[in-house]
């Protein structure tokens, strides 16, 4: 190890005469737990393999490294205070002018390290090569932290040699412009054969991810799968599980996305097209959820879930009717609470209160499979129709204004009284998780002034009495004031405050 640094250091000053592409190694560390430090250090030893073979210049992001120390009084890098975030990363790159990253980990876990290996280009998004190995941690019985992290930095610089840094040529001989005689290193270092590069091992990708995972580093575990499916474009196993981590992470279009390209890849599939519906549902974009759709169906998906899927479009486009056939018959195939909610909704915002009522008796029988989901569903679906539902409630008002007593005045308002009625009534019926009761009182609340309003509505357009129609602007208005708050309690309670 001694002679290592003194060969670095000797050999670093040719640097001074050439122009290696500069390299920034970031050491990305897992969490110590109850006392247990599970990383294994690795990136100075990189660095100082990567200085003898010459065809980069490595900079260790550590306060240690003299560069970074510069580049810290510069201002051209922050101050080292934990991990650095990808944003941060990429601001030194710039301002420092590196042309490429390494984000590099070793994991202790029994008596095996596992390590990875991700090289970029300046842009922490895509690697454009990335290596995972496993290794033993002891030597004769004993575990050896520092052979462990020398033998993971040996093997990644002569297989970075090797592949991505192979057209750079190593700068030994440098350009001494000033004629001067170069330094010598005291121990010459004997030139690595060129290894032949491991074939690849979609295991060996999987198990990187599950070392990030245990240690909690789910966008390291994600990085490490996308670099894996580069190189195996057709290994249907990485592409699952990168879907499955994209969704656990929250990272809901990209893993629609994913979706989307394994039922390309993966012919007669249908699982992943129904996947990539659902995904395209919770993040808005109903266009690309009906396409999934359309091409599952194509390929033979039929059954309540299809029936259910196309109930929930047909419910963003308020066409109601085809909803309640679609939730229908989705039942009919298979008897589940997520389907009967969406009839109840469906018949609800139609204004038909016996089938209303129908659904929510059967759906008191039925137990979802994800409750907090289902009950969002059915409260954003509402809250996207209750705008509608106020315009609605609001022209009537001023036509009855217009033409007090007309007949028509009273139909509208029939059809208004109805629909409050019933969705007041579905509004009762939910059970809320308990995470939203406190929201859900008050939605129930803020119904029955809705209900209260175009029943007096309904008195005005038939009578013309003024003083009744500005009470029943006083009650929407009350209803609306108090819709603002339950937006807002429920924002907190999503927030989990």
């Amino acid at each position: 190890m001694k002679n290592l640094l003194v060969i670095g250091a000797l050999l670093g000053a040719s640097f001074a005469f050439s122009n290696p592409p500069l390299v920034v190694i970031v050491e990305q560390r897992a969490a110590v737990v109850d006392g247990e430090d599970p990383n294994v250090p690795i990136a100075g030893y990189l660095a100082e393999l990567l200085s003898l073979e010459m065809r980069v210049r490595p900079v260790v992001w550590s306060p240690a490294d003299p560069t970074f120390r510069d580049w810290i009084s510069a201002g051209k890098a922050p101050k080292v205070e934990g991990e650095p975030t990808p944003a941060q990363i990429e601001r030194v790159a710039q301002s420092a002018e590196v042309d490429y990253v390494i984000l590099v980990s070793a994991l202790r876990s029994g008596n095996q390290v596992s390590g990875a290996l991700s090289l970029f280009r300046k842009k922490i998004q895509r690697p454009i090569w990335l290596n995972p190995q496993q290794m033993s941690l002891t030597v004769g019985g004993k575990t050896d932290l520092e052979n462990a992290g020398m033998s993971l930095a040996n093997t990644w610089t002569n297989l970075l040699s090797a592949d991505p840094f192979k057209s750079l040529k190593p700068t030994r001989a440098g350009t001494n412009t000033e004629n001067k005689p170069l330094p010598k290193p005291e121990v010459p270092k004997p030139q690595p054969e060129t290894p032949a590069l491991p074939a690849f091992d979609p295991k060996a990708v999987l198990d990187q991810a599950d070392a990030f995972l245990r240690q909690g580093m789910r966008n390291e575990a994600i990085l490490a799968l996308r670099a894996g499916i580069d190189q195996a474009p057709a290994d249907l196993r990485l592409r699952i599980r990168l879907i499955q981590e994209l969704q656990n992470a929250g990272m809901l279009e990209l893993a629609a996305e994913e979706a989307t390209r394994y039922a390309e890849l993966s012919g007669g599939s249908t699982d992943q097209l129904l996947n990539a519906t659902v995904l395209w549902l919770e993040v808005g974009r109903p266009v690309e959820a009906q396409e999934s759709l359309n091409q599952a169906r194509a390929r033979g998906a039929k059954g309540h879930q299809v029936d259910f899927l196309q109930g929930r479009l047909y419910v963003i486009q308020d066409r109601f009717p085809q909803a309640a056939e679609s939730f229908r018959a989705s039942v009919e195939a298979q008897s589940t609470a997520e389907g009967w909610l969406g009839l109840a909704l469906a018949e609800a915002w139609q204004g038909r209160l016996d089938q209303l009522k129908a659904a929510l008796e059967a759906l008191q029988g039925a137990t979802f499979v994800d409750p907090l989901a289902s009950y969002r569903w059915a409260v954003q679906a509402c809250d996207q129709r209750q705008r509608a539902f106020i315009e609605d409630f609001q022209e009537s008002h001023r036509y009855a204004v217009s033409q007090p007593g007309a007949p028509q005045a009273v139909s509208r308002f029939a059809r208004v009284r109805v629909m409050a009625r019933s969705v007041a009534a579905l509004m009762d019926g939910l059970i809320p998780p308990t995470l939203h009761t406190g929201s859900h009182d008050r939605r129930r609340l803020a119904m029955r002034l809705l209900v209260q309003a175009s029943e007096e509505a309904f008195e005005f357009a038939g009578s013309g009495d003024e003083g009744v129609g500005e009470e029943a602007m006083l009650s929407l208005e009350e209803a609306l004031t108090l819709s603002k708050q339950i937006a807002e309690e429920y924002e907190r309670e999503l927030a989990g405050k």
